[in-house]
C-alpha cells in the first residue's frame, strides 16, 4: 500500500470545535484510535507509541440554519 507522511501539528480539542462552529458546522463524533489496539500497522518505534492515540478523527455536519 501507499504510505504518507505529514508534519504534525497539535491543537486543543476546543480549537477544532470553535473553527467548525464559526463555519456553520458542529462536531457529531470523535474517535482517537489507539496504537497497538485499534491501529495494527507496524512502524519504527511501535513500542514507544503503543497505547497512545494515533490520530484525532472528527466528524462534523453542517448546522441547519433557517
Amino acid at each position: 500500500g501507499s504510505r504518507f507522511a505529514g508534519k504534525h501539528f497539535t491543537h486543543p480539542y476546543s480549537d477544532h470545535g470553535a473553527v467548525l462552529h464559526a463555519n456553520g458546522m458542529q462536531i457529531t463524533a470523535v474517535r482517537e484510535p489507539v496504537i497497538g489496539t485499534d491501529i495494527q500497522e507496524n512502524f519504527s518505534g511501535d513500542s514507544k507509541w503503543r497505547g497512545l492515540p494515533g490520530v484525532l478523527v472528527i466528524r462534523a455536519e453542517k448546522l441547519n440554519v433557517a
